[in-house]
């Protein structure tokens, strides 16, 4: 494995899921960065308390990590001003990381929003099983 994914991997098994959001500081070269993925995952905890994150997929070419990542968690906060919900949601995301002397120097994250606000919206949840076949 590439130093650059074991810094990438690290991030989610001993920052992110761990919740030890203090340590982004030592993980990321730039501390504005640093501030506002925290407040990110911040806001993410408070509507999904028991939030999740796996990493599906993983290259790197030289100092950029792509990962391709599902989150899981229930809905029991407000979400972008909506009450809790009590749904468990999964949704989807690709990020992009770019590495320097073992810090994170750039980030860029693309999660699928329509995806989890289908999740959170719908009469039904998604996938559910319609009488009558296929709407």
């Amino acid at each position: 494995m590439s130093d650059a994914k074991a810094v990438v991997r690290a991030l989610y098994d001993e920052v992110l899921n761990p919740r030890n959001l203090d340590d982004f500081e030592a993980r990321i070269a730039d501390p504005a960065l640093a501030e506002r993925i925290r407040q990110g995952c911040l806001v993410l905890y408070g509507a999904f308390p028991d939030l999740h994150s796996s990493i599906d997929g993983v290259v790197a070419d030289g100092d950029t990590v792509a990962v391709r990542a599902t989150s899981t968690g229930t809905h029991d906060g407000e979400w972008m001003g909506m009450p809790p919900t009590g749904r468990h949601i999964a949704f989807e995301y690709a990020e992009f990381y770019r590495v320097a002397d073992g810090k994170i120097v750039e980030y860029w994250c693309l999660p699928d929003m329509a995806g989890l606000m289908r999740q959170l919206t719908a009469d039904e949840p998604v996938g559910a099983a319609r009488a009558g076949g296929v709407s």
